[in-house]
């Protein structure tokens, strides 16, 4: 734009704010979903769990605010190894947000929890699928993402999902 004010196109829509009108930073929708499949892990790879959630954001230019709130357990840890978890968009081509991080022990079972969050910028209105990924950091020790590893039942993982107006 040449001058303030001043467009090369008039917009497609105007919309006033007021009562029912979401306003940047409001959540326009929620999507939980929740696993309680086990994933073990000896590799020093990412490898998919079966931790996933898929929105659909209503534009593209909202962010995606997303948690996953989970559990991983050794039943005997060598010192100096750690369990690695990370959230993915689609199919564990772009990792985002922050990195979880439980190790460090001393030989004996080990559990911790893995809280991940992330804001994600997609640049679509398709259909967007996270997923909780998870690896090993010296590839002998194995983990258990959502299992039962030190007499503790099944878990469940919870992935929840905001879109966030921009």
């Amino acid at each position: 734009l040449a001058t303030a004010g001043t467009y090369a196109s008039t917009p497609t829509k105007i919309q006033l704010f007021g009562p029912g009108i979401k306003k940047p930073g409001d959540v326009v929708q929620t999507v939980i979903s929740s696993a309680s499949t086990p994933t073990t892990i000896t590799s020093t790879t990412s490898t998919a769990t079966a931790l996933t959630g898929t929105i659909t954001p209503s534009s593209s230019i909202n962010h995606v605010r997303v948690r996953a709130d989970a559990n991983a357990q050794a039943a005997s840890e060598p010192t100096g190894t750690a369990f690695m978890s990370q959230i993915y968009r689609s199919t564990g081509s772009t990792a985002i947000g922050n990195t979880s991080l439980i190790g460090g022990g001393t030989g004996n079972s080990f559990s911790g929890s893995v809280n991940l969050f992330a804001y994600d910028a997609p640049a679509t209105s398709s259909a967007q699928q996270y997923g909780v990924y998870i690896k090993n950091s010296s590839g002998t020790t194995s983990w258990v993402f959502l299992g039962t590893a030190n007499s503790v039942g099944t878990q469940t993982g919870y992935m929840i999902l905001d879109e966030i107006m921009d």
